[in-house]
Order: structure tokens, then C-alpha cells, then sequence
């Protein structure tokens, strides 16, 4: 095979405009590639922030959740019987 040169796939999240070219684009902040082999800032769409939000958001809620359930279980940021009394 003469004068073939051997090319590397865009790795996800990259892609490679240039033929023959050593060196690959990331895709633009807010967009991804999830294949290899994109050739073109056009294959890079736009990433589904509300999905990966939640997947990271969802725990943060379940622990201040547990947090608060157990403060009012132990009394923590509760009123005591004196405070309400001078009330």
C-alpha cells in the first residue's frame, strides 16, 4: 500500500475536520460527539444538560433530605418550650 497514510479515528467528544490530520477538535462547550469518527463541528449536538443535572443534583437532595429529617428528630433548629412560652 503506497502512499497510504494510516488515520486515527476522533475519539468522543472530538472530531477531525482535516484529512490526515494528527490532531482533533474538541466540540464546543455544551455540545458532544458520542461516536467516533466525527468529522465535523456539525457532529457535535447539544448535550442534554437537564438529564446530567439531575443524575447530579439528584443526590445532593436526598442527603440535605436525611440531614433535615434527622435535625427535626433530634431537635436540632427547633424551638424550645422556654422560647415558645415568652412568646
Amino acid at each position: 500500500m503506497t502512499g497510504q497514510i494510516l488515520c486515527n479515528e476522533a475519539d468522543p467528544g472530538y472530531y477531525v475536520d482535516t484529512s490526515a490530520s494528527i490532531i482533533q477538535t474538541e466540540c464546543a462547550k455544551g455540545t458532544y460527539s458520542s461516536n467516533y469518527g466525527a468529522s465535523d463541528a456539525s457532529d457535535c449536538i447539544k448535550k442534554d444538560v437537564e438529564k446530567n443535572s439531575l443524575i447530579i443534583i439528584a443526590p445532593i437532595l436526598v442527603v440535605i433530605s436525611i440531614i433535615l429529617l434527622a435535625g427535626t428528630k433530634t431537635g436540632i433548629g427547633r424551638r424550645s418550650d422556654e422560647e415558645d412560652e415568652e412568646e
